[in-house]
């Protein structure tokens, strides 16, 4: 019964991730409405729980600017470095909470991989291309056009 609203970068990208039926709405994170465009969403009360993976500074302020009052924010991840300002007087004023999450147990990796073989769980698949494409892919992902995964094959 919550809620789920997706971000991405690039309206583009957060088109394509609005058409995925895990989400109920989807906001262009470098759009400069994009923390208004929450605020509405949410009534003006702001999200309960942000999950982040990337430590992106952009995206981090983002997600402290529409974090409600008692909301958690949980970090899992730092592929933009792990550097992010964090102003802790919004953490004790407003009741916030900050969650460091490293890794899922050994059951739920086990529960993961069943759904996996069981193809309920799927990849999201941006574009499959041959290997000898491979600039192209890395072009793709690079410049950040990608929704999900770029696949290379091998031929025949």
């Amino acid at each position: 019964g919550k809620t789920v609203l997706g971000t991405a970068r690039g309206a583009q990208r957060a088109a394509r991730l609005a058409e995925l039926p895990m989400y109920d709405a989807v906001v262009d994170s470098t759009a400069p409405d994009a923390e208004k465009r929450i605020g509405a969403l949410t009534g003006g009360v702001g999200v309960d729980v942000v999950i982040d993976n990337l430590a992106a500074p952009a995206l981090w302020r983002l997600g402290m600017d529409v974090l409600a009052p008692r909301g958690r924010i949980v970090t899992s991840g730092a592929k933009f470095g792990g550097t992010v300002e964090i102003d802790v007087r919004s953490f004790y004023t407003l009741s916030r909470r900050l969650i460091g999450l490293r890794s899922a147990s050994e059951q739920d990796h086990d529960a993961f991989w069943k759904l996996v073989e069981t193809a309920s769980v799927q990849p999201l698949i941006d574009s499959v291309l041959p290997l000898d494409a491979a600039e192209q892919a890395h072009h793709r992902i690079e410049s950040g056009e990608n929704v999900g995964r770029v696949v290379l094959t091998l031929s025949d």
